[in-house]
């Protein structure tokens, strides 16, 4: 795959990254299938939530028969919705689509739906939406012949934590999971973002918190993340989910530390070759401007994209 700088850490400061590469030439006198590039709104009937769900799809420019496609489905953070990736990075995303040539799919998780099933919330089963309902029906039935089957999940805050939750609950489903400022144990939140809506109160309820914490899954479930590659990455000055990330750091590095790839160097930048290393395995990267916004989570996206393509590629 080529050489990507990757700014690491342990606690390793790092500075700004940006991946660029040339997008592929058009391709002339192609048949095209029966599938349209660019962006897509689809509509989905869920029984788990009880509603008609929507979606938003990227997909590659000059597709023609025989192309296939790994699937990447990139989740939205708190307060927002589906549209909310489309709303700050549409041509930002196509561009990533045509480099890495793979379909991505901005999923609904409700303004504050935590992409888990509420024992409180009737219709707030959307763990059981993402992992029986979307996924399938992506792969089943919306693209069946332009899919390669392998999938990965990624998302900011909110979102990276239903990334790195729904990956570690159901092993085997995802090949690659990364997480964008991800509030990774919500049992440090008992009090936040309406989450006791869905699961009660946390002292009460410390088994349903427990299992819909990304900390608290891995910590009780190693194995479950032994063959997925994992990356992660904040800003140190975000109050919401540094302490979080360190946390979920922590406990790879306990469970699994020969399998974390690190480096320090004086300036903090690091070269890797990402067909070097074996995989899986997990890298916690941490930026010492950052905070929780739109401005970091738009650099991050290539960066984490690029990183998606290599362990999704056949």
């Amino acid at each position: 795959m080529g050489l990507i700088k990757y700014f690491l850490i342990v606690v390793i400061i790092m500075g700004h990254y940006n991946c660029s590469s040339q997008q592929d030439n058009k391709l002339k006198n192609i048949k095209k299938t029966k599938y349209s590039s660019g962006v897509q709104i689809i509509d989905l009937k869920s029984e788990y939530r009880n509603k008609t769900t929507r979606f938003i799809a990227y997909l590659p420019d000059d597709l023609k028969n025989g192309d296939r496609f790994p699937v990447l489905y990139l989740l939205h953070g708190a307060f927002d919705d589906f549209q909310s990736w489309d709303k700050n990075g549409r041509q930002k995303i196509l561009k990533l689509v045509n480099q890495n040539r793979m379909i991505i799919i901005t999923p609904d998780g409700e303004s504050l739906g935590w992409y888990l099933n509420s024992p409180l919330a009737r219709s707030n089963q959307i763990d059981s939406y993402i992992i029986k309902e979307l996924i399938p029906y992506v792969n089943n039935q919306l693209y069946p012949e332009i899919v390669t089957g392998k999938q990965g999940i990624m998302g900011l805050s909110m979102g990276g934590h239903g990334a790195l939750t729904l990956a570690i609950k159901h092993s085997g489903v995802f090949q690659s999971a990364s997480s964008m400022s991800g509030i990774l144990d919500i049992t440090n939140h008992p009090l936040q973002w309406d989450i006791k809506l869905l699961l009660g109160d946390y002292l009460n309820n410390k088994k349903l918190w427990d299992g819909y914490s990304a900390c608290q899954l891995l910590s009780m479930t190693p194995q479950s993340i032994y063959h997925l590659p994992i990356l992660f990455t904040t800003g140190a000055k975000d109050q919401f989910a540094i302490q979080d990330n360190r946390k979920f750091f922590q406990l790879i590095k306990k469970f699994y530390p020969e399998k974390i790839y690190q480096s320090i160097s004086n300036n903090g930048n690091t070269e890797i070759n990402l067909s070097t290393i074996k995989t899986p395995y997990y890298i916690y990267l941490e930026y010492p401007n950052a905070d929780h916004t739109w401005e970091f989570w738009l650099s991050q996206l290539p960066h984490h994209v690029f990183w998606h393509r290599h362990f999704l590629s056949d």
